[in-house]
């Protein structure tokens, strides 16, 4: 497990974003927020104590599939939480993604439940 404690949150709907960093936070984590995946990938290569990287799969630019695929491509093995609107979560796990949770009703819990298992 690591010691950092920061979290990675890669959205390209700012409302979504905020909620989903206020939901990490309440966890007492920190948060990074972007807001596509190029944007996710430069913010992950010069933030190395990223502990934990979530991201939705459909966004512009790069999306969540593409990022996890880049971050498996440098190497890193840091957890990556793929968020989808749809059952989605096959697709993401092959490309890399430690989990993937639904983007529905319980999503508040799901998010905290999932970040304390792959981080603490």
């Amino acid at each position: 497990m690591s010691e950092s404690k920061t979290i990675l949150i890669v959205d390209d709907d700012p409302f979504a974003r905020d909620m989903f960093a206020m939901i990490i936070e309440s966890g007492d984590y920190e948060t990074l927020t972007a807001g596509d995946g190029k944007e996710g990938l430069l913010i992950f290569s010069e933030h190395p104590e990223i502990a934990l990287v979530v991201t939705d799969k459909n966004m512009p630019e790069l999306d969540g599939i593409g990022l996890i695929k880049e971050i498996r491509k440098s190497g890193a093995t840091v957890p990556i939480l793929l968020l989808t609107g749809n059952d989605e979560g096959a697709e993401g796990l092959a490309a890399g993604a430690s989990a993937a949770v639904l983007k529905d009703e319980d999503i508040q819990d799901k998010i905290l439940e999932e970040v304390a298992k792959l981080i603490g």
